[in-house]
């Protein structure tokens, strides 16, 4: 019964002997290049982290909003903010993040949308 799916249209058990990037019985992956598991994969590339909290001469943490270079490197091409998980953000530096750039945004150093990127 192994690799067969027994109950697909009824609410039987379904028992499947592997699936493809997971690994099989054997103790071997399948799917997968290497001795590399699902959860090794790099989701978004190997981009470099882009360092935008600065630190201020009495020593607070801040995003700069007239720095519009780094700022427009956290913006998909349409103009939408890209996510914690994509930046490599802590949720503080997040929310800084995008109050910085709703702030050059609204003092017209960004653009709402993606018709003048």
């Amino acid at each position: 019964m192994a690799g067969t799916l027994a109950g697909v249209y009824h609410h039987g058990p379904v028992n499947i002997a592997w699936s493809p990037g997971w690994s099989c019985a054997a103790g071997q992956t399948r799917g997968v290049p290497g001795n590399m598991t699902m959860t090794q994969f790099n989701r978004f590339g190997a981009t470099p982290k882009i360092k935008a909290a600065k630190k201020s001469a009495k020593g607070t943490i801040y995003v700069d909003y007239k720095d519009v270079d780094k700022l427009r490197r956290m913006m998909s091409p349409n103009g939408k903010i890209h996510g914690r998980k994509r930046l490599m953000t802590s949720a503080a530096e997040q929310r800084m993040i995008s109050s910085a750039i709703k702030r050059a945004r609204y003092m017209g150093l960004l653009p709402y949308t993606s018709a003048t990127l």
